[in-house]
């Protein structure tokens, strides 16, 4: 008589096998979620600095992003054409925000005045991978300079910002 089953060590070398290679892809996946979850940012704060310029072209001035919905200033949001970004991942908002200041020989020695300026950032809320919370985040001011801390930094290589330590 012939068994057609499987023997109760073969089926353990399959049980191992599965195992490992679970254990082995696990992180892996885990840092790509981490990646596209992390990937979101750059998005919104190239919209929000190309909002934040198109709104300075036709007024002069940069305008103070509010980190919360509730805010009184919540509708500057859409002063620049944007909806406030409920992310589940980040806080967006603008920091450094400043108006420009007219030429004059007193103050600059050129007389070309101060430019206005704004720096936008996106705080993380949430752990991802090297990425801690609360003190991970990226940035991006006028001039299109882009800053992130180093754990966010490698998540998000491709956005070209500049490590910075935490």
């Amino acid at each position: 008589m012939k068994n057609s089953g499987l023997t109760l060590v073969e089926l353990m070398v399959v049980v191992v096998i599965i195992g490992i290679l679970a254990g082995v892809a696990t992180p892996k996946f885990k840092r790509a979620a981490d990646k596209t979850k992390a990937a979101e940012a750059p998005q919104i704060l190239s919209a929000i600095a190309g909002g934040e310029e198109a709104y300075r072209i036709v007024n002069g001035k940069y305008l103070q992003l509010p980190p919360n919905k509730t805010s009184e200033d919540a509708e500057n949001w859409t002063k620049i054409g944007m909806k406030f970004p409920d992310s589940r991942y980040f806080k967006y908002y603008t920091i450094n925000v400043k108006d420009g200041t007219p030429p004059t020989n007193e103050t600059d020695l050129l007389g070309l005045g101060m430019p206005p300026e704004f720096t936008a950032k996106a705080e993380l809320l949430f752990n991802l991978s090297d990425a801690n919370a609360n003190s991970s985040y990226i940035t991006i001011n006028e001039k299109g300079e882009k800053r992130a801390t180093k754990g966010l930094n490698m998540l998000i290589s491709s956005f070209g910002a500049t490590s910075i330590s935490n």
